[in-house]
């Protein structure tokens, strides 16, 4: 219906964009500094595969697995790729999780093809039950951007919530379109099912790219979250 595509929901989970120009602006309306870092929150690694589902949908899980490292981006099945960068995952155009994660912390992707992209950090410290567990100490960052609906042509406002646990990833990704001056409405919501780790001896984002230090990610109180089972995005 909507472009969704247009935000590159997910982790590299959700990135198959086009390869369009983009820069990216960001302010933080908030002076206290996160001593965790964006990076900390995905488990890139080769190998790596998380299953996601989606509802409405099938019942069956979409896997997405990390299958291999170019030029500094952990690349994946799906099409898409992602960079644990000093500040931010960066997916080629835009960041999907910016530091410093600070509540109130923004930024902005510019995008030649499909116009501005804006991103919000709502919350530092969240925990969220999905299939795949309980996991604490999550960061939700919401993205939002202006299209136009296919079926009806009229002006819309699409909104993709994505809730970021330490050491996984994406576990929960909602998408919200509200038409006009019309109540939003949830139109998806993908969630993970497991995370299964790379077997031992794969690479991993701190032996691959010198951009990306070994990530210290916070302890899920999840034992799915740290046992060969998976995460992802839709």
């Amino acid at each position: 219906m909507l472009v969704a595509r247009s935000l590159l929901l997910v982790v590299s989970l959700v990135s198959a964009l086009g390869s369009s120009a983009c820069a990216t602006t960001s302010t933080t309306t908030t002076t206290s500094a996160s001593a965790r870092q964006a990076r900390d929150f995905h488990a890139l690694a080769v190998g790596n595969r998380w299953l996601y589902r989606a509802k409405p949908g099938s019942p069956e899980p979409r896997a997405l697995t990390v299958v291999g490292f170019e030029r500094g981006y952990f690349v994946f099945d799906r099409g898409g790729r992602l960079a644990p960068r000093t500040d931010g995952l960066f997916d080629g155009e835009r960041f999907l999780l910016q530091d410093p994660l600070v509540v109130g912390h923004e930024w902005i992707a510019k995008r030649a093809d499909q116009g501005l992209e804006r991103y919000r950090i709502d919350a530092d410290d969240v925990e969220v039950t999905v299939p795949a567990g309980t996991f604490s100490g999550c960061v939700q960052a919401t993205g939002l951007q202006q299209v136009t609906d296919e079926a009806t042509g009229r002006p819309a406002t699409l909104r993709v919530t994505t809730t970021w646990a330490p050491g996984v990833g994406a576990v929960r990704v909602a998408f919200t379109v509200q038409l006009g001056d019309a109540p939003p409405v949830t139109t998806s919501v993908s969630e993970l099912v497991a995370f299964e780790p790379a077997t031992q001896g794969a690479s991993s984002s701190s032996s691959s790219s010198s951009s990306s230090s070994s990530s210290s990610s916070s302890s899920s109180s999840s034992s799915a979250a740290s046992s060969p089972t998976p995460m992802a995005a839709p």
